[in-house]
């Protein structure tokens, strides 16, 4: 008897702004860094939202609080690159 049940624990998120718990009523949106450095925002679904690096938001200010503190360390990082043209 390998020890399965059958049962499967549900994956508890929370929001990585505030901390609030995902509940099922909750309009919720991921966020990703991207390997070029750019930033993506998109609605929420179970299967994206448990992948590696995904960033969870329990709405849509919350995304775009979040959005916007990684445009600005963006523009931040390429202010303090030397112009090479």
């Amino acid at each position: 008897m390998g020890g399965e049940t059958g049962m499967s624990v549900a994956k508890v998120y929370s929001c990585n702004v505030c901390g609030t718990p995902r509940k099922q009523a909750n309009h919720w949106c991921l966020g990703f860094h991207r390997a070029d450095g750019g930033s993506v925002v998109q609605i929420w679904t179970d299967k994206v939202a448990a992948r590696r690096g995904a960033l969870h938001f329990c709405g849509a200010p919350h995304a775009a609080q979040w959005a916007g503190q990684r445009l600005s360390t963006v523009l931040e990082e390429a202010r303090c690159q030397p112009d090479l043209t």
